[in-house]
């Protein structure tokens, strides 16, 4: 009995023993769990997780210059950017912003902008508008000829300056003009339609030499307004100026221009200049008993015409001077010293006066006149100082070379009385030339005229010159 309960006792000793050492496990493990989740003093606290940054890459997109910075970041929990980099430039163009998309079809980019991941953003640009310079040269020829109201020493460029957004903005555009030893200029501008327009007057003073021919005229514009690109730069045009200081720079002479160059020619200046004849030109009909023409130059009481003229084998019609007591008259008056006048044609010629000719009235020394031809002259005198070309020579050294009057002119002096000592009428450098001879070809080419630039020949007529037309030298009967 006391065996088996010891045995029971030892078994429920066992039993309690065993039911110990589990609680003991339990505790101990519990002990280290616990342990292992509660920090030590002495260790200190765990790292924490690790957060994602995130970059934001400008691209300047074509940029002159970069964004400064060219990237930034953005550290969660922030999520956007704390301010936009400086932008960058480029030449032309206006920065406008930055967007997803090279091309400018994203989205824009802001300082307001949520960034989740690493981003490139691109430049945009708009381009300048652009300024530049236009012109529009005139077509006129500077000279010195100047009459009254008329001159011939200025001359109009315009510039035109497209592109101007506004009249508060065209208001500062102002235009530059090089300067030109000779000439000035006078400016005056107006806006219509976005395009400035620069009106410049040119002006010649008359008497610098342009050797030549011309100038180059340089414009350029300045005080351009914010927000515009002037390109091009400079722009230049020729302004042609004929100065007549020398037989190689002749001042034209024309149909528009004829009275205007007669009365210059009454001048100091005007008396020393050299011409050229461009063209056929006939003169305005004057009324009876009046003249559409003074003579160039004078014999005693005034210059005479000391430059040249160059008719281009052109002719001048229907001059008419009626002047009784007039001296030494004619197309030129009177022509001095190394005077040249030649490949002229003068066609129906009236001329009245005390002395003269069809050309030329008087002749002094070293002067001549060269392949000219009268057709058709009536010159009526009160002294037998006329003729048909050149009424009077003087002096030695003085030139009449290859000119001609055709054969039904009216050559007459003392109210009326035929001018005998030229019988016929039929004259050549002034002297009286027999109809067959007149007639043929070979006498005048015995002669040495020039048939290869000056004159033409056709059967049936007198030598023409190249740039006369028609018919209008019938041969001598």
């Amino acid at each position: 009995m006391e065996q088996e309960m010891t045995e029971q006792g030892r078994g429920i000793q066992r039993v309690g023993a065993k039911r110990l050492s589990l609680g003991r496990l339990c505790f101990l493990v519990l002990g280290v769990a616990l342990s292992a989740c509660s920090p030590s003093e002495e260790e200190g606290p765990g790292p924490e997780e690790p957060h994602t940054v995130y970059t934001v890459v400008f691209d300047s997109n074509g940029g002159t210059t970069e964004a400064v910075p060219a990237s930034k970041t953005v550290t969660p929990p922030a999520t956007t950017l704390d301010a936009l980099p400086a932008p960058p430039s480029r030449e032309g163009y206006v920065f406008d912003g930055w967007n997803t998309a090279r091309n400018g079809t994203g989205m824009s980019f802001t300082p307001a902008t949520h960034v989740t991941r690493n981003l490139t953003v691109y430049a945009q640009w708009v381009p300048l508008p652009h300024l530049s310079v236009e012109i529009i040269p005139s077509t006129q020829t500077l000279t010195p000829i100047t009459d009254g109201a008329y001159s011939e020493r200025s001359a109009t460029v315009t510039v035109r300056v497209p592109g101007v957004g506004n009249n508060a903005d065209a208001s500062s555009v102002e235009l530059d003009i090089g300067p030109v030893t000779g000439l000035s200029f006078a400016s005056a501008s107006a806006t219509t339609g976005g395009t400035k327009t620069f009106s410049t007057t040119v002006l010649y003073d008359g008497i610098t030499v342009f050797d030549n021919g011309g100038a180059t005229l340089s414009f350029n514009l300045r005080n351009i307004p914010e927000g515009y690109l002037y390109v091009g730069g400079p722009q230049t045009t020729r302004m042609d100026i004929v100065d007549g200081l020398e037989a190689t720079r002749p001042i034209p002479v024309n149909q528009a221009n004829i009275a205007h160059f007669n009365r210059y020619t009454t001048t100091p200046e005007g008396l020393e200049r050299h011409y050229q004849l461009t063209e056929n030109v006939t003169l305005p009909m004057p009324a009876a008993g009046q003249s559409n023409w003074v003579a160039i130059g004078k014999w005693d009481d005034g210059p005479s015409f000391t430059g040249s003229f160059d008719g281009g084998n052109f002719t001048i019609t229907g001059l008419t001077i009626h002047a009784p007591y007039g001296h030494r008259q004619g197309l030129f008056g009177a022509i001095g010293e190394s005077a040249v006048i030649k490949n002229l044609g003068l066609e129906d010629v009236s001329f009245t006066g005390n002395s003269g000719g069809g050309l030329v009235g008087g002749n002094w020394s070293h002067a001549t006149v060269q392949n000219c031809v009268a057709l058709s002259p009536s010159v009526i005198a009160t002294t037998t100082e006329l003729g048909c070309v050149e009424g009077f020579k003087d002096g030695v050294n003085s030139t009449l070379s290859n000119n001609y009057a055709r054969s039904n002119m009216v050559l007459t002096y003392n109210n009326g009385t035929a001018y005998e000592p030229i019988p016929g009428a039929h004259l050549k450098d002034g002297e009286a030339v027999d109809a067959p001879s007149y007639n043929s070809l070979s006498f005048w080419e015995t002669a040495a005229w020039d048939f290869d630039s000056v004159w033409g020949w056709k059967a049936g007529t007198l030598p023409i010159l190249r740039n006369v037309g028609g018919e209008q030298n019938p041969m001598v009967p």
